[in-house]
């Protein structure tokens, strides 16, 4: 009965009981009992094995090998598949320009399109899913109506159900693959070690969640999250090399840039957004809240520490004191360094008698050529001095202290202190700067 109502003998070939039994179409080759059996308008097919593609009716250009293959492909379209029960498809199934290898791959696909689907088992429960590539044994098996993934290894991907855009290798089932990506917001996370040898650029936002050893050339011109579990050692160690980090801010329309952001939460005054063993050198200004002098404390070095306040003014000020000895009538002229007048200027004057009253002690001759004269002492008096002096240097000229500033319309109505307050975080203008930074990419 192969080929029994067929209507058409334009290039066909038909081996099997029942094999291309209703096709009246044409360039069909059906092999094996049952084989394109209710193919009717369906042409340019190429059906091998028992059931292949028994049900397709007018669908063409399909190339089907093995036995129950896409028995329920109604109208499917350029489709390839190959393996026992390969898209063998939901009643009334219509899907097109798959590509499925392997025994049971692509098992109830229904109606979705442009699959690629190789090993055991892969893609098992994909019905509607479409632009999916799925390879490795029951890889993508529990994926139904997820498109656009790319699944590869054993099992990866097995407890991903509806999830679109993801990418997903590792050679297990589990929720964290070794490599996990999102391509719709161009994310890219190793859930492991990561270790370059060569040169490395990373142009959009990398999260990496193991060590990241690199011993080449490493640009970023992304943002670039790098983190491990929250009680890991190292969230990033990088050694070696004449500059381990390098932070750039370029000028943009934008009102904030950042070169380098820290941020540490908690009161806890053991918690750094920077924590720094070496020496530190700042070319531009340094804008902070209150600043400290920490030291081993000298009377108890092994327990505790002594902890001072720096001075503050409303000026770039210096400060400069001494000690001398008045000679036999009463005075001594005080010489500064060289470049102290270059330096300085506004000069303000403080005298001490040390061990007797001195009543008329007084500068009487004020700074000039680096000197100035104390007088009014007896012989041999020990005075102590004490000068301050605003600074004249170029950068200070160009880049005077704005003592009372508006705050601008990020920071208008927020505070540098919530909590001083008794504000949450949200009222602060630093948890406004984290807001202004996921604006520009968003961390992950």
């Amino acid at each position: 009965l192969a080929g029994a109502y067929n209507t058409s003998t334009d290039d066909n070939v038909y081996i099997g009981h029942l094999a291309g039994m209703n096709s009246t179409s044409s360039k069909n080759t059906f092999v094996g009992s049952s084989s394109g059996e209710n193919t009717t308008t369906g042409g340019s097919n190429s059906f091998f094995g028992a059931n292949s593609g028994k049900n397709n009716g007018s669908g063409s250009y399909n190339s089907i090998f093995g036995q129950f293959i896409s028995s329920n492909n109604s109208d499917g379209y350029g489709n390839t598949i190959m393996g026992c029960n390969a898209g063998d498809g939901l009643t009334g199934a219509s899907y097109n320009y798959n590509c499925l290898f392997g025994y049971n791959a692509g098992n109830r696909l229904e109606t979705g399109n442009n699959n690629v689907m190789m090993g055991y088992r892969s893609g098992y429960a994909n019905d509607t899913g479409t632009n999916n590539v799925f390879i490795g044994y029951e890889a993508g098996e529990s994926n139904q109506s997820g498109s656009y993934n790319v699944f590869i290894g054993n099992q990866v991907g097995g407890v991903a159900y509806g999830a679109s855009n993801r990418l997903l290798i590792d050679n297990q089932e589990t929720s964290f693959p070794l490599i996990y990506g999102e391509f719709d917001n161009d994310l890219l996370r190793v859930n492991g070690d990561l270790e370059v040898t060569g040169n490395s650029a990373v142009t959009g936002t990398s999260t990496v969640g193991g060590t990241q050893t690199v011993t080449g050339d490493a640009t970023f011109n992304g943002r670039v999250g790098i983190g491990l579990t929250p009680n890991s050692s190292y969230l990033l160690d990088v050694q070696g090399g004449r500059m381990a980090v390098r932070g750039w801010a370029s000028t943009s329309t934008e009102s904030y840039t950042y070169g380098i952001y820290g941020y540490a939460t908690g009161a806890s005054t053991s918690n750094w957004a920077g924590y720094f063993n070496g020496n530190i050198n700042v070319t531009g200004s340094v804008v902070k809240s209150v600043s400290k002098t920490k030291i081993d404390h000298p009377l108890d070095p092994k327990n505790k520490f002594l902890t001072h306040a720096t001075v503050e003014s409303d000026q770039m000020m210096n400060i400069y004191n001494g000690v001398v000895f008045l000679n036999s009538d009463g005075k001594t002229v005080v010489t500064m360094p060289n470049w102290f007048e270059s330096l300085n200027t506004e000069f303000r004057y403080q005298l001490t008698a040390i061990g007797a009253p001195g009543p008329n002690l007084y500068i009487s001759k004020k700074i000039s050529g680096n000197t100035f004269e104390i007088s009014g002492g007896v012989a041999n008096m020990e005075v102590s001095w004490q000068v301050t002096g605003v600074r004249q240097d170029n950068f200070a000229k160009a880049n005077p202290i704005e003592v009372e500033k508006t705050k601008d319309s990020m920071e208008r109505g927020y505070y540098l202190h919530p909590e001083a307050y008794g504000l949450s975080e949200k009222d602060g203008i630093e948890y406004q700067h984290l807001q202004e930074m996921n604006k520009i990419e968003r961390l992950k």
